[in-house]
């Protein structure tokens, strides 16, 4: 689950991610690390057999477990439930990009049409 979130998120920069997830880098995904260690040590611990004072039950393992499987889902359908958000700052933020190229390029093409006039009023014509 851990994994699918975060690659429910890979076509994304930072930015975008941060602009409409705020609490994604703040929150979600170092509990997403820190979920998939707890969880990793559940499986790691896990013996049907051991009944030691100092281990949990199998029975407060799984639920453990459990609640550690409710949040990663929680976290994924909160994910999920932002793709379209995150996809319409993606095409936001390309049309803003795409405008300020354009942009550059007409500031470019407009100081070569008032460079060519200069040099043709200032340079004198040849008389032949």
């Amino acid at each position: 689950m851990r994994q699918k979130i975060i690659n429910a998120l890979e076509t994304y920069d930072n930015i975008c991610i941060t602009s409409v997830i705020p609490e994604y880098y703040q929150t979600i995904r170092p509990n997403l690390e820190q979920i998939n260690s707890e969880i990793a040590k559940i499986r790691e611990d896990k013996d049907i057999g051991k009944d030691d004072s100092e281990n949990t039950t199998l029975i407060d393992q799984i639920d453990v477990y459990k609640e550690k499987l409710e949040m990663l889902l929680t976290y994924h359908k909160t994910i999920i439930a932002k793709l379209p958000a995150l996809e319409q700052y993606k095409n936001k933020e390309a049309k803003k990009d795409f405008r300020q190229h354009i942009i550059t390029f007409l500031i470019g093409v407009i100081m070569t049409v008032i460079g060519a006039i200069i040099v043709y009023l200032i340079i004198p014509k040849s008389s032949t």
